[in-house]
């Protein structure tokens, strides 16, 4: 009902309200606040038998089967009827209610689109459309759904019509213009164009969208990670539209087979890639020249149907119609072909890199609602399966670095990651851990604790390779510490020496050593060949040694001749007092830190022919004139005179 609503309550007896302003109300049940009827009938005091009551319907208002609120929704708003100040009124189920005498329904609810469904395309240029109204509208007559009641831009007509028995639910179909290009149209329900049995009309005007795409669905494949060490392995099909058909005989797949699919239809797929593995047989006694044992390593092995395996260069082939899979524990397979006694037993053994599982998706896997087919994927993508652990080897450095740390180097098998202090063992401590770019090569500096050795070893677990696969244990590597020459000084004072000097030499190491044979020091005198030899020391941390300056020794700045200018011929030795390890011979370049002549200034110099300090002979006569008989002939040596008197005597000669 819309409009006035007039409501009559009979009494049992005549009667009359007194004088007064008020006017009485019937409450009435139309929605969450009341709606109040009030009175027309009797007016003032004129008394009566029937009270009537008038209500306007307004918008909001609705009941299914109108009734009063309560017992109590007659308030006579401060007048009295016979002297009563109030009169229960029958509600509900009660004989004499409002809602058992009459059957009055208030819809004021406007009819609306509650719901455009997702347009499904069902055909070349034709789409379908569920819709959903908020109340039943007219199935029949003026207010029902027609298709001129929709407007849809871009040339789309509605088609066809369905509504449902229930007045709520109804099917549209569209009319799409020709395209080759995606394209996207936009539906809505013109206002007024539905009604609802009370004869509300529709003043909404919802719309929805309808894309429409020609173009055949594009598939993408991706695997992540790219390395795995667990099977099965995961590769993503992402299409670009909604498909259908999807299964895993749709995609080739090389050294692996695909096993399982999450879904046949949608717009991403996970297929599940079991790889194959190389089955290397070893040799073993026979099971039966008809049977073959294999087992797995790493994991469980789908070994497909057919395989061909190569036994001591005779070629079998699994007799089973379908994939097999290898377990840990084994499996005795029969194969086609006699083989020789003695090669039926092996294990499946996966390469050092891993197995490198491809999967691509041939053409027309799947198709979308127009009944298009994807192109074949046009790369196919790669998934490492890996389960072998990474596992290191430790190089101990051959000397300590200049700042006294042994600085190991860890080497993996592959590129590893995760590698830090605290999984490293060591009776040294750690100073630092470094990895390459390529994470092959990491160097950890450890500073010794002790003065003979510091070791180094790895855990298990460790780090990881691109698969996951934690590495294995690494036992220690010991660099034991070798004496490093620290210095070598003269003890000589600096200057200039000359023949007949000694020069002694103090060679410096890190901590005591002990000497066995001669050592030789080649010095870097001219002419070149001389060299310092071995006096003493043994036992403490540093060796003398001697040389003296013989004729034609000659230096401006006195140093070794070399790095390597300390040897030990005739088996010779240097090597520390705790644990016998050999010292480091290499010294610093001459002339820098540490070296002869960084630590002493020493000039080498034999004098000239007759210098000073230089023995030699003058023919000065004791007197002028040339010698005669008596004359002394004088020897000059190192800067003194000594006269030998020799008496000459004249030889007549003979005529």
């Amino acid at each position: 009902r819309t409009g006035a609503l007039t409501i009559t309550a009979t009494l049992n007896r005549t009667v009359s309200f007194n004088a007064g302003a008020g006017v009485p109300t019937l409450a009435l049940q139309t929605g969450a606040t009341p709606a109040l009827a009030t009175l027309t009938q009797p007016t003032g005091t004129t008394p009566a038998n029937t009270l009537t009551f008038v209500y306007t319907i307004a918008d909001g208002d609705n009941a299914d089967d109108l009734d009063v609120t309560s017992a109590t929704a007659l308030n006579f708003n401060g007048r009295l009827l016979d002297g009563l100040s109030a009169l229960a009124v029958p509600v509900g189920s009660s004989i004499g209610s409002l809602a058992s005498t009459s059957s009055v329904t208030i819809d004021t609810i406007k009819p609306g689109i509650t719901t455009f469904g997702v347009p499904s395309i069902t055909g070349p240029l034709t789409a379908l459309m569920a819709v959903t109204f908020n109340e039943p509208i007219a199935t029949t007559g003026a207010g029902t759904l027609e298709i001129t009641d929709f407007t849809v831009s871009g040339g789309v007509i509605a088609s066809q019509v369905t509504l449902a028995p229930d007045g709520r639910n109804a099917t549209v179909r569209f009319t799409l213009p020709a395209t080759s290009t995606l394209a996207t149209y936009v539906v809505s329900l013109n206002a007024g164009a539905v009604a609802d049995p009370a004869g509300n009309t529709s003043t909404e005007t919802p719309s929805a969208t309808i894309v429409y795409d020609p173009v055949a669905p594009v598939l993408t494949l991706s695997a992540t990670p790219g390395d795995k060490g667990t099977t099965p392995l995961s590769v993503v099909i992402s299409a670009s539209k909604y498909v259908t058909g999807m299964a895993t005989d749709d995609c080739n797949v090389t050294n692996g087979v695909a096993s399982s699919i999450s879904a046949a239809v949608g717009t991403s797929f996970t297929v599940g890639l079991t790889p194959s593995a190389t089955l290397v047989l070893g040799q073993a006694a026979a099971i039966g020249v008809t049977t073959i044992r294999l087992q797995a390593l790493g994991g469980d092995v789908t070994v497909p149907a057919g395989t061909v395996l190569r036994v001591a260069d005779t070629t079998v082939r699994l007799s089973t119609t379908s994939a097999t899979t290898v377990t840990s524990a084994g499996m005795n397979v029969g194969i086609d072909a006699a083989v020789t006694a003695g090669l039926a037993s092996g294990s499946v053994v996966w390469p050092a890199n891993g197995v490198v599982v491809t999967m691509s998706v041939r053409a027309n896997a799947c198709v979308d609602a127009l009944g298009q087919g994807n192109s074949a994927t046009a790369t196919p993508v790669a998934v490492r399966y890996d389960p072998t652990k990474p596992m290191f080897r430790i190089a101990a450095p051959t000397t300590l670095a200049a700042n006294g740390t042994a600085v190991f180097t860890l080497t993996p098998s592959e590129p590893v990651s995760g590698l830090t202090v605290a999984k490293l063992t060591t009776d040294g401590v750690v100073q630092s851990v470094v990895e390459s770019a390529d994470r092959l090569t990491w160097t950890v500096a450890v500073t010794p604790v002790g003065t003979t050795s510091v070791s180094l070893a790895i855990a298990a677990n460790a780090a990881i390779d691109g698969a996951g696969n934690a590495s294995l244990a690494e036992p220690a590597m010991i660099f034991s510490i070798k004496p490093q020459i620290t210095k070598i000084a003269a003890d000589n004072a600096n200057g200039t020496y000359t023949p007949g000097t000694r020069l002694r030499l103090r060679v410096t190491f890190s901590e005591a050593v002990q000497v066995s044979g001669v050592p030789e020091l080649r010095l870097n005198l001219t002419p070149s060949g001389r060299a310092a030899l071995y006096a003493s020391g043994t036992g403490s941390k540093e060796l003398l040694f001697d040389y003296t300056i013989v004729d034609g020794d000659a230096s401006t700045d006195l140093d070794y001749l070399s790095t390597t200018a300390l040897s030990l011929p005739n088996g010779a030795f240097i090597a520390d007092v705790d644990s016998g390890n050999n010292a480091t011979l290499t010294l610093a370049t001459p002339g820098e830190v540490g070296s002869i002549a960084a630590n002493s200034a020493i000039v080498v110099n034999d004098g000239g022919a007759s210098g000073p300090g230089k023995p030699g002979i003058s023919d000065q006569p004791a007197g002028s004139g040339g010698c005669g008989a008596g004359s002394g002939i004088a020897l000059i040596l190192a800067g003194g005179w000594l006269g030998l008197g020799m008496s000459l005597r004249r030889r007549r000669r003979a005529a």
